[in-house]
C-alpha cells in the first residue's frame, strides 16, 4: 500500500503455494499493485543467501530488499521513533517476532524505564526475571505466551481476545497483539508489575490479517472454536 501511494513498484516474495493468492491479505496486496512471486519453503530458507538474491535480480532487476519484519537498520531506526521524547512510563511492552520493534525502541528508552518484549514465537529468548527489579540492561524478552507458536492459538486466547475487544473497543490481531495484551494483563494479575506503575503497550496493528486467519482456521469472530492441531 505504501509503495502504491508513493509510486514504487513492489514485488512480494511469498513462501507457499500459488493457491494462497486468493487469501485476504495477498488479495489486498494485489489490489495495491504488488506483484506476487511464490517460492517453495526450501527456497525461502535461502532468502538471505547471495545466490538466491542474485536469482531474484536476474528475474526482476535491481531492487531494494525489505526483509521480514522490516528487520534492518532503517527498520530499527523507524521503530526508535515510536516513543514520544517526553514520556513518564515505567514499563513499555511490545510484541516480538523478528525483534525489530524491540531493538528500535531499546535505542530510545530511558535508563529508568523497562522495555519488555512478548515473544510470539515458540522458541525461547532471554527470559525476564522479576519485573519490579530492573537488571543492568533495561530491555528483555518474556517467553511463555506464544499459545502454541507463531500464528497459533488456543481457546483461552480466543476468549481473551473477544472479551478484551468487547470491553475496550480496541481491535486485536491473532498473531501478535492478542498475545501481547494477554501477557500484560496476566503479568498485572500476578503482581509482576509494581502497583501504580505507568504502563505503555505498543499496539503494532496487524488486524488486516484477521480475515485470512479466520478463514484458515474456520473461525467465526467472537465464537469459541476448537484449537488448531500441530
Amino acid at each position: 500500500a505504501a509503495c502504491n501511494q508513493f509510486g514504487f513498484k513492489s514485488i512480494g516474495i511469498i513462501r507457499g503455494e500459488r493457491e494462497s493468492e486468493t487469501n485476504f491479505t495477498l488479495s489486498e496486496a494485489k489490489k495495491h499493485g504488488m506483484q506476487l512471486h511464490f517460492v517453495s519453503r526450501e527456497e525461502y530458507k535461502q532468502k538471505e543467501n547471495t545466490d538466491f538474491l542474485e536469482q531474484l535480480k536476474k528475474q526482476f532487476g535491481n531492487f531494494y530488499l525489505i526483509p521480514e519484519g522490516g528487520n534492518n537498520s532503517l527498520g530499527e531506526k523507524g521503530c526508535g521513533e515510536i516513543l514520544p521524547m517526553e514520556n513518564n512510563f515505567n514499563h513499555v511492552f511490545c510484541a516480538c517476532g523478528t525483534g525489530t520493534t524491540l531493538n528500535g525502541i531499546a535505542k530510545s528508552i530511558k535508563p529508568n524505564q523497562r522495555l519488555i518484549g512478548i515473544n510470539v514465537l515458540k522458541f525461547e529468548s532471554s527470559i525476564v526475571g522479576d519485573l519490579a527489579n530492573s537488571p543492568t540492561q533495561n530491555s528483555q524478552i518474556v517467553n511463555g505466551y506464544h499459545f502454541g507458536g507463531y500464528a497459533k492459538h488456543t481457546n483461552e486466547l480466543l476468549e481473551f481476545k473477544n472479551k478484551f475487544e468487547a470491553e475496550n473497543n480496541i481491535p486485536l490481531d491473532y498473531v501478535y497483539t492478542s498475545k501481547l495484551f494477554y501477557a500484560v494483563c496476566d503479568l498485572i494479575s500476578k503482581n509482576k508489575i509494581p502497583e501504580n506503575s505507568k504502563v505503555l503497550i505498543i499496539h503494532s496493528g496487524g488486524s488486516q490479517g484477521n480475515t485470512g486467519y479466520e478463514q484458515r482456521y474456520f473461525l467465526m469472530p467472537n465464537l469459541k472454536v476448537k484449537e488448531p492441531q500441530g
